[in-house]
């Protein structure tokens, strides 16, 4: 199956959903665990040629100590990651996840919502980043955001109609050349801090 989406690209998004099914309905099971890592191996390493620019929908899933490298649109529902990085992504979604110990660079657009994020950065060191959008997150620690460039907008919001001052037990620490570029709504606005012409290099 890997094959037909290598020799013929008509068929790569057909067959990263089969994959992506596959890897969801039975990682919790803990059957097929040995087929569930090749499965996964092959997406994981061919994000920057098979699978290159396609969407990939993963869910129910813990990531630890994973790399995910290549120009992919990915959607994660309900998944965990504990030390993964995220790298060059054209797209990435977070919905009611869990992020520990992990990093976001040079990834075009990133969407964390109704998650739990801690002890994570989100940076680019040789791209800008087009949109990040951090919104309705149920619990955020420790997250420090390195953005030189911005060509759109860092959001930093809730929509909720209360704040609950134990959202946070650290503050969200922004570095950046560009604060004009960043949007934070008026819940969110103790919460965060911004550093001025600090950025950060790895």
């Amino acid at each position: 199956m890997f094959q037909i989406a290598k020799e013929d690209e008509r068929y790569k998004s057909i067959v990263a959903n089969i994959f992506c099914d596959f890897i969801s309905a039975n990682f919790s099971s803990g059957n097929k665990t040995r087929l569930i890592g090749v499965v996964k191996e092959l997406l994981l390493q061919n994000l920057d040629t098979v699978f290159i620019k396609t969407e990939l929908v993963l869910r129910n899933i813990s990531f630890e100590n994973d790399r995910f490298h290549g120009k992919a649109n990915f959607r994660f529902k309900d998944c965990f990651f504990e030390g993964v990085f995220f790298n060059v992504l054209e797209f990435v979604r977070f919905e009611s996840c869990k992020i520990n110990k992990s990093h976001l660079i040079d990834c075009n657009k990133i969407d964390i919502v109704r998650s739990e994020i801690s002890g994570t950065s989100i940076r680019n060191l040789s791209i800008p980043t087009k949109e990040v959008n951090l919104v309705d997150n149920i619990y955020l620690g420790q997250v420090e955001i390195y953005a030189q460039t911005i060509i759109g907008t860092l959001y930093i919001g809730s929509t909720a109609t209360s704040f609950d001052d134990d959202f946070v037990d650290k503050r969200i620490v922004v570095y950046t050349n560009c604060e004009n570029r960043i949007e934070i709504n008026d819940r969110c606005k103790k919460i965060v801090s911004i550093k001025k012409g600090t950025f950060y290099h790895r």
